[in-house]
């Protein structure tokens, strides 16, 4: 009597792929009786399928469904959801180049599977990828933008007086462009960021969480065209300039979102790892503990 209880249980307890899989368009799994091919007109039972479907592929996609289930509690807690009716739009236009070559005798679902794509796992990846945005890009405020450029000074190696070298350095410059020397010029003769040197220093857009909380804290509360720091960065020694504050203008609004949403779906995957704890029993986890 404990083990049912038990077992009834743990399976109400238990996560599931409901409401994540498109029934209907799934492949139905076989008894294990059940012929699922033919050798030479002889039978082959699905029986002899799940002696080495386990072992050979049990372990990814066990990993695949707990990052499908991942997904799917994060976007619970974070209040955002997505329809059947717009995933299978969003379907329906990825696999249209599909449609136009089935072949006669396969239904389109048996087509996609037999090319090794089958339908279910386009549903599952357009789901997903439709809920991480959504998860990311729930906190997207156009105002709190800011568009800012910097000045990387870097110390000449790692000791205190090379710091406070680059930290008085960095104190010039900002003395200088409130006297009056212009941004570009500053830029060309001090930043040694050789990737934003060409631009100006231009970052573009940037949310928060993408720069560290102190640039960020007073990049919020400066206004159009103020100069600010120094602030010290694993980059070095920087100096911000505000170019412009939220929200960006319509034509700079998309570029602006895909860049938040580029950082923000990076913050977004390790937030996942740390907060939902996960083990996949089917190979032991490593131990960290110097090998014992």
């Amino acid at each position: 009597m404990f083990g049912i209880a038990f077992g009834l249980s743990l399976a109400l307890q238990s996560l599931t792929l409901n409401g994540i899989l498109p029934g209907a368009q799934m492949q139905r799994v076989p008894a294990a009786d059940e012929v699922v091919a033919t050798l030479n007109g002889k039978p082959i039972l699905a029986s002899e399928v799940n002696k080495v479907l386990w072992d050979w592929v049990g372990y990814p996609m066990t990993q695949q469904v707990i990052g499908m289930i991942m997904v799917e509690e994060a976007a619970k807690d974070a209040g955002v959801s997505v329809s059947d009716d717009e995933v299978r739009k969003a379907v329906d236009e990825q696999l249209a180049q599909y449609k136009a070559n089935i072949p006669e005798g396969r239904t389109f679902e048996q087509h996609l599977r037999a090319m090794g794509i089958p339908y279910s796992q386009v549903w599952v990846q357009v789901r997903q990828s439709m809920l991480f945005e959504r998860i990311a890009m729930k906190d997207f405020k156009p105002e709190a933008l800011r568009k800012l450029a910097h000045i990387v000074i870097k110390p000449k190696d790692f000791s205190d007086r090379a710091r406070q070298d680059a930290m008085n350095k960095a104190s010039e410059i900002i003395a200088w462009a409130k006297g009056g020397e212009t941004w570009a010029s500053l830029v060309e003769q001090h930043s040694e960021d050789i990737a934003t040197k060409p631009l100006n220093g231009s970052l573009g857009w940037v949310g928060p969480h993408v720069l560290p909380e102190d640039i960020m804290a007073a990049a919020a509360s400066a206004q159009t065209g103020a100069i600010i720091g120094p602030f010290v960065t694993s980059d070095g020694i920087v100096v911000i300039k505000v170019e412009s504050v939220g929200p960006p203008p319509e034509n700079e609004l998309e570029a602006a979102k895909n860049a938040y949403l580029q950082r923000a779906q990076m913050l977004l995957q390790q937030k996942l790892r740390d907060e939902y704890k996960h083990e996949n029993k089917l190979v032991p986890a490593i131990k960290n503990n110097g090998g014992q």
